[in-house]
């Protein structure tokens, strides 16, 4: 009889693929996770690091975590002081700067997008620099550029990222209530 699949039967059969694909190409095997800061909460991330940590040691495999800002602050991944999940998981931890207007403007013509000076300011402080809202917030500006004036378009935005954080804020709260914290 078969035996059912377990988190360590599944981190070992993983650990050995990753190894062979890595025995086979000619370079190093990146393996390459986003979106850890979309769970749930905080919480579940931790839990996940803590149940699949043994997945990020195989040999000739490089794991790029990204995670955000907010859930770096969270895990505490400079800390020395307490081991935790992400600081016991990881060799190095990268931090990426905020893209300044100059980086934000090469970012954008590589895409074949050209910005007024003062629409690619507004992308750039209100992107906060992170390369992904740049771009979203580039393409926000030029089709409404033709309608709005930027200041309709940065109330649009504003008004649409201030929605965003409440609803953050109240799932985090609901979260917080249903782990037992106040």
């Amino acid at each position: 009889t078969e035996r059912p699949s377990t988190i360590s039967s599944l981190m070992h059969d993983f650990r050995e693929f990753v190894e062979e694909v890595s025995d086979v190409l000619a370079g190093p095997t990146v393996v390459a996770i986003d979106e850890l800061d979309k769970m749930g909460s905080p919480n579940d991330v931790a839990k996940l690091l803590r149940d699949v940590k043994g997945i990020f040691d195989v040999r000739g495999v490089h794991f790029f975590v990204s995670i955000s800002d907010e859930a770096a602050a969270f895990l505490d991944l400079g800390s020395i002081i307490q081991r935790n999940e992400f600081n016991s998981s990881f060799y190095q931890v990268l931090r990426m700067p905020p893209l300044n207007m100059e980086e934000c403007q090469d970012l954008l013509s590589r895409r074949g997008v050209a910005l007024k000076d003062s629409d690619l300011k507004a992308v750039v402080v209100m992107s906060g620099g992170i390369p992904r809202e740049c771009i979203r917030l580039a393409d926000i500006v030029i089709e409404a550029s033709q309608t709005s004036s930027l200041e309709i378009i940065a109330d649009s935005v504003i008004r649409r990222e201030l929605i965003a954080l409440e609803q953050d804020i109240y799932r985090h709260s609901s979260n917080s209530e249903n782990d037992g914290a106040i």
